[in-house]
């Protein structure tokens, strides 16, 4: 796997990063990775640039404090499971609720605990959770497709490994990627301008377009232009997302077949 991806600005890369680079993360809809932020017109504004770079200040500061209270671990733990606990909660209250209605109140219930105060305490604000949100499942995402895709030996392999993986993600963490979906129409770029599914497919397609470029270079795959193959691929796992939840659904089996069928027989060398 290339550690850097055409178009990716040259910095200290984290392992996560490189994978998050790689992959595009998991297809949620009009939603890439970055630092969401909240602007003065109340919106969420999502900075390009990868979560996996952003440090957990909370737990940092906990095993700073703890280390110099004795090496009392016991805290740092607590904090991130109850972020984890508060984390979850909220996927799941805007996956039903929707971005609007998911408010500190709701997630409190959801999560039962005792005041949103305990909300406060672990975020600095809603923007600040959904920071989080974000972060974390597009970092579960990469990690999970990268690990499929390092299994295989053979530019083939991985690219079948990369289609298998995104689809199995989408189907085992369905609230994960509602919930990513509902968010999405709330993020804005660096400039304020709402992000396009345009936009959101690029670090995915541009991965792809590596991994396409390499299987030329070694033979395996056929002559074609790999920016028009990695738009096409990028786009028909982004199809598969839009159908997680309405009528009529998909079987996402049969589909997974059908594509890597599909995508084997487009790229490979007569």
């Amino acid at each position: 796997m290339p550690d850097t991806v055409p178009g990716v600005a040259g910095r200290r890369r984290y392992p996560t990063e490189r994978a998050l680079a790689e992959t595009g993360g998991p297809a949620v809809g009009p939603l890439t990775r970055g630092r969401a932020l909240g602007d003065r017109t109340g919106r969420t504004r999502l900075f390009p640039e990868t979560a996996s770079a952003q440090i957990d200040s909370c737990t940092v500061t906990l095993i700073r404090m703890d280390k110099n209270e004795g090496g009392v671990m016991e805290r740092t733990f607590t904090n991130a499971a109850r972020r984890a606990q508060i984390v979850q909660a909220a996927i799941d209250t805007i996956a039903e609720l929707g971005y609007a209605k998911a408010s500190f109140a709701r997630i409190t219930e959801r999560a039962g605990l005792r005041s949103p105060r305990m909300i406060s305490y672990h975020f600095t604000d809603k923007d600040d959770l959904i920071h989080q949100i974000v972060k974390e499942v597009f970092e579960a995402g990469a990690r999970f497709i990268v690990a499929r895709m390092q299994e295989e030996d053979t530019t083939a392999g991985k690219l079948r490994a990369y289609l298998e993986a995104n689809l199995q993600f989408l189907r085992e963490h369905p609230q994960e990627v509602v919930a990513l979906t509902e968010i999405g129409p709330h993020v804005r770029d660096e400039s304020g301008q709402p992000y396009t599914s345009q936009s959101a497919q690029e670090p995915g397609v541009r991965g792809l377009e590596a991994l396409l470029a390499e299987g030329q270079r070694s033979g395996e795959f056929r002559d074609f232009d790999i920016r028009s193959m990695g738009v096409i691929i990028r786009g028909a796992i982004d199809a598969a997302a839009q159908r997680l939840r309405g009528e009529p659904g998909l079987d996402f089996d049969a589909y997974t077949r059908e594509l890597v069928a599909t995508f084997a027989h487009a790229t490979r060398s007569c």
